[in-house]
């Protein structure tokens, strides 16, 4: 959406430029400097540099000459600072550290133990720890399986990604013979 901002700006801009310089060799009335500057500064600068160039429009006016370049200039500027500027939010040191490591066995368990011990009523294990287990299940060169059993005899497997921590949820009853997709976490939101 921003692209096509800058682009419609931008070609704006040097049509307008055209625009006050056709007028200007007819006599006609004129676009105020305050309005082509605007444009410049709104996005439009490398349109009405091109157009100053161009049309030969506006060369010889310091605000123009000086101006229209200086502002393209903090434009390429910003725009530099905003793409290689680390965006800062609370969990931003966190989501950094996150795609630096790679999951492992040790991170998938704990994780996904962490969420089913928030997700799910335990005190029913209390009493007979069997009923209800958390257990690796199959690894593949992508994804780590985790296994959750509810003491209704459901289970719901947990597929995580190695590389980014997406873990898929599928819960499987075996004596209804069903199974469906459960949703999908962020690991890291568990860790």
């Amino acid at each position: 959406m921003l692209l096509y901002y800058i682009v419609g700006v931008n070609i704006l801009a040097f049509l307008v430029y055209g625009i006050d310089k056709w007028r200007a060799k007819k006599g006609k009335w004129r676009i105020s400097e305050a309005t082509l500057l605007l444009l410049a500064v709104i996005g439009g600068s490398i349109g009405a540099w091109l157009g100053m160039k161009v049309w030969h429009h506006k060369t010889m006016h310091k605000k123009f000459k000086y101006g229209v370049p200086a502002v393209l200039i903090i434009q390429i500027i910003l725009i530099g600072y905003c793409n290689f500027t680390p965006n800062v939010s609370p969990s931003s040191d966190v989501q950094m550290e996150d795609t630096l490591r790679t999951i492992t066995a040790e991170m998938a368990f704990e994780g996904v133990n962490n969420y089913c011990h928030k997700e799910y009523d335990w005190s029913v294990a209390k009493d007979n720890p069997d009923i209800m287990y958390l257990q690796m299940g199959e690894e593949t060169d992508s994804t780590y399986q985790v296994v959750y059993r509810s003491y209704t005899g459901a289970f719901v497997h947990f597929y995580i990604d190695k590389t980014n921590g997406t873990t898929k949820m599928v819960e499987k009853v075996p004596s209804l013979n069903v199974e469906e997709d459960a949703g999908t976490i962020n690991l890291f939101d568990y860790l």
